[in-house]
């Protein structure tokens, strides 16, 4: 729909009944999925061991910086995904890893609460 590498994909030129010719471009191709799903396992991968990081900062700084951390992380994300346009496709490479990156930050502080109540 939004033709994020589109350029991918094989374009198909028809003539019409005024003999010109129009491109007929598919809405997705196997080359743009692709695309897509290399995205998420590049992405699952590297956050995957990134939080081995996400761990020692927890446990250096605390709970707050963490979270402030992973906010940003996510944050900064989050706007590449926005600002992101099919002519700069490749932006979604990294775009991904910080939204990824930045909610595990952020989950991995958020399994101290379930200490916060005691069972009696």
């Amino acid at each position: 729909e939004e033709r994020y590498f589109s350029h991918l994909c094989k374009c198909e030129t028809n003539w019409t009944e005024t003999n010109t010719l129009t491109p007929a471009c598919p809405t997705s191709c196997a080359a743009q999925d692709e695309q897509f799903n290399l995205i998420f396992a590049i992405a699952g991968a590297v956050v995957g061991i990134l939080l081995v990081l996400s761990g020692m900062v927890f446990d250096r700084l605390g709970t707050l910086i963490t979270r402030l951390l992973g906010s940003v992380v996510f944050l900064s994300g989050s706007l590449m995904v926005a600002l992101s346009t099919p002519a700069i496709s490749y932006v979604l490479y990294p775009a991904v890893l910080c939204v990824m990156y930045g909610g595990f930050f952020i989950l991995v502080t958020n399994i101290q609460l379930g200490n916060l109540l005691k069972r009696g």
